[in-house]
């Protein structure tokens, strides 16, 4: 506790004394137009420098509407210039810091014969460009498939786009964003050769007037498309048929306009050959840091059972899905969009499953065995209304949304105990978010405020069924219906002042929450965040102290907070940048974690909490570092953080017939946690490939109290996953990915698990010849089960795709071998879990596709 207070003390004098003087910074902006047709010239080269010595001091490229910013710290010893192939250079004086109108005059230039060989990647200070002409190839269906070949990208599973290690935060296409985040929308429905070039911005300000007045750390990424894609409607329809198990059916319907005035998308999709649609529904992108509200959502008490598998989801869903979607975006004006959207999923899933748990109490060993039929429904209605005014000095949003979703889960249990159990949840999701900003000289100031309304309905209902226990069965019932209303409300204020950002946020924050009994735990919360920000040439320093006061009236229970928190950047050359944050966090716990009445979580799980509220101090400290050289097509980050968490109740858990009985207490520990992340990829242009590898290591330490004994715990991971796409001819693409992992656990002293090796590994092969492709795939799974026990499971498919004009023929087999379970072992703290899934058996497929 000591060492968090000295901690705290130190983050808050930085936050207090970083008021660093320095010399103002001027902002140039302005727009290059072509002389003679009056039209905007994208890619210009702009340039600042020295009138004495022609030395270049700051630089940049025109976006598509032929504008630029940039910064100089005196504009009288500097000139600007602009460059662009095909028109004659222009040099001039900054005469004021008033928008620049430049018009280039067209010339006529005689090149000597030369051989030019155009790179893939190029980009200016803040934007990376990638030819994606240069990277399609026929044998991608969509452009989700082209990003996963741009070097510096990684394309998850599910879909999500990280640059260099980190999550994007928006996605466009031609500088919009028509699907509210939810971008697999985009990159599964629009096809490949419809794309010319994507955009990464690093720094991403959308909000006009907050651009090179304070620092964001967001990235984005920008698609734009061929002329003549954003002019018209892209029709897709799909329909396929087959036979596995039962008869497969898989048929989709999309239409894409994506031009710059205004951009649709809707879609139908059914399926029950695995395929996972509900991805297209999740919001992935999270959007600007400014709008951003802290908000954990309503508390669920009856959770729903949930799969963790180093799969393919296609490879264990048994399901039958249908989902449709309407996305209209206009733009009013040049500064005004309204955004419209709708959606809806219902899903019937099935799966089988079982699972061989042991866990490692003090005073004893406990195993437990279960298999699992499970069949969840689902139905999920969302919609949403966004309107923005982002102009230079004032900004507008105001964003509306509902969801409804119901859910059924049965599970027909055996092993330990024959059970079948019933979890219904149902949740209603309200949502309004306003803000706005205003801008004037030197000062900007501004309003946000966030509401929303949940209510979350569920029941639990057990039926055991044992002869063991009684001839009779043997039925539980129980409901917790949650009503849950937050609000956030903030003023906000910033000045730039001798090159110090100098901003203050000020609010209330209060949340209603009751559930069933009734029992109720509101929360009110007061909080200022002073923040200041520092940026001269290639450092950057932030600190913010954040103040909050809590009331908590039921709980008669009160709490003032200081959480500070320091950043720092320094640029060390265009190519490499050097990053320290540090922060402090304090916070309470929510109903679900302060309710002090016994309830079951499920069958086999009883929680209860005398009603002592949770406070928990989180500290974390983190080292990034970044290189980048686009020409060489070379990216590398590492990062190290070290997370500590202080609290003042622990869990205890005990077993007794069958049945975990979880209880918190007072008593203060504390649990640690370190991670080395490594990202590297290398694109070759010669040869047409890229090449990534990921590296992870982590620690992490902590007490768990098992049948009244505390007891240590440590577990350790390593990961590395390798991947390689190599398409060195127009009639050959091979992919390569592999996952190496291994995870051990130390409990007590005397207590060492052995480590598990896992490793999955996956092969792609695409053959062309003029219209006809043949795509082959391959998986390898290798598990330790134990010391003496390992698996290894072999998957294949194959594909072969007949083109012809716009229809499109295909015909597939998935699971060739007809692999019917996997299994795995897992560590967790004090619990080793090896668990099997049953898979879907080899399947046929025929399908004809038509775009137009």
């Amino acid at each position: 506790m000591r060492s968090t207070m000295k901690t705290a003390i130190i983050l808050s004098m930085l936050a207090l004394m970083c008021n660093i003087d320095t010399n103002a910074q001027n902002t140039i902006e302005g727009r290059v137009t072509d002389k003679e047709t009056r039209q905007p010239l994208e890619s210009a080269t702009v340039i600042i420098q020295h009138t004495a010595d022609a030395t270049v001091i700051n630089y940049t490229l025109t976006d598509t509407d032929g504008r630029f910013r940039l910064t100089v710290s005196s504009p009288q010893s500097v000139k600007l210039g602009v460059l662009y192939m095909g028109y004659k250079k222009v040099l001039l004086p900054i005469t004021s810091t008033h928008p620049m109108e430049i018009a280039l005059e067209p010339e006529t230039i005689l090149l000597k014969e030369v051989q030019i060989r155009p790179g893939r990647i190029w980009g200016r200070q803040d934007t990376l460009k990638y030819d994606l002409t240069r990277f399609t190839s026929s044998q991608d269906r969509n452009v989700g498939d082209v990003l996963k070949k741009l070097p510096g990208i990684n394309v998850e599973e599910n879909g999500t786009i990280k640059y260099n290690g980190k999550e994007i935060s928006n996605f466009y296409v031609e500088g919009m964003d028509v699907s509210g985040g939810r971008y697999n929308q985009i990159n599964n429905n629009l096809k490949a050769d419809a794309v010319q070039s994507a955009e990464v911005i690093e720094g991403h300000q959308p909000i006009k007037s907050l651009r090179g007045k304070t620092f964001t750390d967001d990235v984005a990424l920008n698609l734009k498309l061929k002329p003549e894609a954003r002019s018209q409607w892209i029709y897709t329809a799909n329909g396929s048929g087959g036979y596995g198990e039962e008869v497969l059916y898989d048929a989709s319907l999309s239409a894409l306009q994506l031009n710059r005035k205004q951009q649709t998308i809707y879609n139908y999709k059914t399926n029950n050959t695995g395929r996972d649609m509900q991805s297209e529904q999740e919001v992935l992108a999270a959007g600007n840091s400014f709008d951003r509200i802290t908000d954990d959502g309503a508390p669920s008490f009856l959770p729903l059972p949930g799969i963790t598998m180093p799969l393919s989801r296609q490879r264990l869903l048994f399901n039958d899905t249908h989902t449709t979607s309407a996305n209209r975006l206009y733009r009013l004006t040049e500064d005004k969009q309204l955004r419209l959207l709708f959606n809806y999923t219902h899903d019937r899933t099935t799966q089988q499953q079982g699972s061989d748990e042991t866990y490692y109490f003090a005073q004893d060993t406990v195993r437990t065995l279960h298999n699992q039929n499970y069949r969840l429904l689902t139905d999920c209605l969302n919609g949403e209304l966004n309107y923005e005014n982002n102009a230079d000095n004032r900004y507008t949003r105001e964003n509306f949304s509902f969801t409804g979703d119901w859910q059924n889960g049965l599970s027909a249990i055996s092993g330990d105990k024959s059970v079948t159990q019933q979890i219904k949840h149902s949740g209603l999701d309200m949502k309004n978010y306003f803000s706005q900003l205003h801008t004037r000289d030197k000062y900007t100031w501004g309003i946000r405020s966030f509401f929303r309304y949940s209510y979350l309905p569920s029941s639990l209902k057990l039926t055991f069924d044992d002869d063991r226990q009684s001839s009779t069965p043997l039925r539980e019932y129980q409901e917790m219906n949650v009503s849950n209303a937050y609000t956030d409300n903030s003023l906000y204020w910033m000045r730039k002042k001798n090159g110090v950002n100098y901003q203050l946020t000020g609010g209330f924050r209060g949340e209603l929450s009751s559930v069933t009994g009734p029992y109720s735990a509101n929360r009110y919360m007061f909080y200022a965040t002073p923040h200041l920000e520092w940026n001269r040439e290639d450092i950057l320093l932030t600190a913010a102290l954040s103040a909050q006061w809590s009331h908590l009236p039921e709980q008669s229970c009160h709490y003032l907070f200081l959480n500070p928190s320091v950043f720092f950047r320094y640029t060390l050359t265009p190519r490499w940048k050097m990053y320290l944050s540090g922060n402090i966090t304090r916070s309470t716990g929510r109903l679900d974690e302060i309710y002090p009445v016994s309830y079951r979580r499920n069958y086999r799980t009883i929680i209860t909490n005398p009603g002592n509220v949770p406070e928990n101090t989180r500290q974390l400290y983190s080292f990034y570092l970044e290189y980048k050289n686009a020409v060489k097509e070379f990216f590398w980050t590492a990062s190290f953080a070290y997370l500590h968490t202080d609290h003042n109740l622990m869990t205890r858990s005990d077993y007794k017939d069958g049945i975990f009985y979880l209880s918190p207490y007072k008593k203060s520990n504390s649990d640690e946690n370190y991670t080395l992340h490594s990202v590297l990829s290398k694109g070759v242009y010669d040869w047409n490939l890229k090449s990534s590898v990921e590296l992870t290591m982590s620690r992490t330490k902590g007490k768990q109290c098992n049948d009244g004994v505390v007891q240590d715990y440590r577990y350790d991971y390593l990961s590395v996953e390798p991947k390689i796409i190599w398409a060195p001819s127009r009639l050959f693409e091979a992919a390569y990915q592999a996952k190496l992992s291994c995870g051990s656990s130390k409990i007590g002293n005397d207590r060492q698990l052995d480590a598990l090796w896992n490793l999955s590994q996956r092969l792609i092969l695409s053959i062309g010849w003029g219209d006809t492709d043949l795509r082959l795939s391959g998986e390898h799974f290798y598990n330790d089960i134990d010391r003496t026990k390992h698996l290894n499971t072999w998957l294949a498919d194959a594909s072969l795709v007949q083109r012809v004009g716009k229809w499109c023929f295909t015909a597939s087999v998935t699971n060739l071998l007809n692999k019917k379970e996997y299994s795995y072992t897992l560590y967790s703290a004090v619990q080793s879990s090896t668990s099997w899934i049953k898979l879907r058996p080899r399947e046929y497929l025929l399908s004809i596709q038509y775009q137009w």
